[in-house]
């Protein structure tokens, strides 16, 4: 077995967290691994396999932070210098850069790095960050103390948050910004099971874990190459989703911008753990091509049945997830009630979504009964 599949082993037995969290977690934790060792030349830049990744689910109960845990703990018990503080000055933490180039950010709470964006002494964070996701040759920063010059940075933020959260506190000018732009969204509403109490460590997983992360290191670094055939697929792949891309809902679209480099890094995790060649085989691009469709499905249906940036969208959205959640057909008084908005409020939501041709207003009659209002979800929404 490989380091993806005993990670994902070893993270499964472990927690009932979804699987795509251990899945997309256990590239990631690669990533980090690897650091600035390998690499793709991309013109002038060297594509590493460092990734900005959020995981998104429902509630606590999908536990996103004992996912993360178990990547936070693999890295410190091979490099805990790899694992940067949370809570820093500008100063310490291009200090820190300085010094030590590769390594990962771990957030538990993505709202707690906003948060730290967004203090006064902290301005330029961002800005910052959003450069270093592409590991420039070098950044040169001054400050009124010191400048400071980091080389080869390899730097990874890991991090986790409610969808509910996400979707109700992120404007359309933080998306424009480019910092938001550079994450992966690994959204997920389904667990494998439910655990009442945690499982230990496999004994047998995790020593297989420790000789999978010594193959992992042990591997050549250096430049890597796609085949010839590899770099085809890739290619038609990308010349399908440049058209594609321009379909995207312009409010969301530039979340996908950086799907076609993930690709590329996903290639060099791919390739380093299944062979630890330096040639990006086939069999990896069409693995990484299968990944990255399926973040294309997951990343739309979380922004267009949850993202709103005004408030009539997002009472119509919390409208139609009651509806979803309803079997059959919902009476007009329960969803009013469940929609906790006044009546007025209520009626030109309902109108608005019929002028969509999203729902249908059916009135039933039953014997005596006073006829009943019906509100149906229509069969193109509903599925």
């Amino acid at each position: 077995m490989n380091f993806l599949e005993v990670y994902q082993s070893y993270a499964e037995h472990i927690t009932d967290a979804p699987l795509d969290f251990s899945r997309f977690l256990s590239l990631a934790t690669a990533g980090v691994l690897l650091g600035n060792s390998r690499y793709v030349q991309f013109g002038t830049q060297k594509i590493y396999p460092n990734f900005y990744m959020t995981l998104l689910a429902p509630s606590s109960l999908y536990r996103k932070t004992t996912a993360l845990t178990i990547s936070q703990n693999l890295v410190f018990s091979k490099d805990d210098g790899k694992i940067f503080a949370t809570d820093f000055s500008q100063e310490k933490i291009m200090e820190t850069l300085s010094q030590t180039s590769c390594g990962v950010f771990y957030y538990y709470e993505f709202k707690t790095l906003l948060s730290l964006m967004e203090r006064n002494y902290m301005l330029g964070l961002k800005s910052m960050l959003t450069e270093l996701y592409d590991c420039p040759l070098f950044i040169k920063v001054a400050r009124k103390s010191n400048s400071y010059i980091i080389h080869n940075p390899c730097i990874s933020i890991l991090s986790a948050t409610t969808s509910d959260w996400f979707t109700e506190s992120i404007k359309e000018q933080d998306i424009e910004g480019g910092f938001l732009a550079r994450f992966l969204y690994v959204y997920s509403k389904t667990k494998p099971r439910h655990d009442s109490f945690p499982k230990s460590p496999d004994p047998v997983k995790l020593k297989m874990r420790q000789s999978t992360i010594d193959d992992l290191l042990n591997t050549d670094s250096g430049e890597m190459t796609f085949s010839e055939g590899a770099k085809h697929l890739y290619s038609l792949w990308d010349q399908h989703f440049a058209i594609l891309f321009e379909t995207y809902n312009p409010t969301y679209r530039n979340l996908f911008a950086r799907l076609p480099v993930y690709v590329i890094k996903i290639c060099i995790v791919l390739e380093s753990c299944l062979t630890g060649l330096k040639i990006i085989s086939e069999s990896a691009v069409e693995q990484a091509l299968v990944i990255a469709n399926e973040l294309i499905k997951s990343t739309q249906e979380v922004c267009e049945t949850e993202l709103t940036f005004s408030k009539s969208d997002l009472v119509e959205k919390k409208l139609l997830k009651h509806l979803k959640k309803s079997p059959e057909p919902m009476q007009w008084v329960k969803l009013m009630r469940l929609s906790h908005l006044s009546g007025r409020d209520f009626y030109q939501t309902i109108e608005s979504l019929k002028e969509k041709e999203i729902i249908k207003i059916n009135v039933e009659t039953n014997g005596t009964d006073k006829p009943r209002k019906m509100i149906v979800l229509l069969p193109k929404l509903k599925e």
